[in-house]
């Protein structure tokens, strides 16, 4: 957990620090930064990334100073901190999206779909099936149907859709098998999803990358607000 005067800090921006947040509510927090209204703070998941809301280019540079070759991984970096990070560095892998949340007053669609739930072993399925294998692992797959919420669309033994939330709680790793498009399952799925995080008291956000304009219209008609554009990167230091 962070301090309170760490958290109140975060949550006086919520939007802007929505993943680092999201994080930090399901994993533990390894290490803390802070200088000034900047605060940086490590976490372990599938690696130990670093989460930091800093608006200002020289407390980067003080974080940077006051880490090491070890901490290579940002998690869901803006525009600026990308372009600090390319000066000094290269990058083994870089990933790029823009991040939209749903405000607490969008309605959301019901479905006529029967939506269910994931299984652990669902998890090599959703695996062997995603388009990000570089980026994660079926373990990974495995701790956040345990840790978090999904949704499944089955036709008889066949898992044929998903939708899961990710470490930080945002919803991803959306997937209709090329079987079963084109039936709005997506959407079914989707929209279920919402409903469970908005249960437990939540704000339902997503990462879009700007090629997936599938993705990228479904989200828009569901209402979601494009935020900013966030990166993760695996810096070689």
């Amino acid at each position: 957990m962070f301090l309170p005067d760490d958290e109140r800090l975060l949550k006086a921006d919520s939007i802007s620090n929505m993943s680092m947040l999201g994080f930090f509510a399901k994993q533990s927090i390894v290490r803390t930064l802070r200088v000034g209204d900047s605060l940086m703070a490590q976490g372990k998941s599938d690696e130990e990334w670093w989460y930091l809301s800093c608006n200002k280019p020289e407390d980067f540079e003080w974080f940077l100073d006051k880490t090491g070759k070890e901490d290579r991984f940002l998690a869901a970096i803006n525009d600026m901190l990308l372009d600090k990070v390319r000066c000094k560095f290269s990058c083994t892998w870089t990933l790029s999206c823009i991040r939209f949340y749903l405000p607490n007053e969008t309605i959301i669609p019901e479905s006529s779909l029967l939506i269910s739930h994931l299984s652990m072993a669902d998890a090599e399925h959703i695996y062997s099936n995603s388009n990000y294998k570089i980026y994660s692992s079926v373990d990974y797959m495995r701790e956040q149907i345990k840790q978090g919420i999904g949704s499944a669309y089955r036709q008889g033994q066949t898992l044929a859709g998903w939708v899961l939330t990710h470490d930080d709680g945002a919803m991803g790793m959306l997937h209709v098998l090329p079987n079963f498009r084109k039936r709005g399952i997506a959407r079914a799925l989707v929209t279920d999803l919402i409903r469970k995080i908005r249960n437990i008291g939540l704000m339902p956000y997503t990462y879009v990358e700007p090629s997936n304009t599938a993705s990228m219209e479904l989200v828009k008609s569901l209402g979601f607000v494009p935020d900013r554009n966030v990166h993760w990167v695996c810096m070689n230091r």
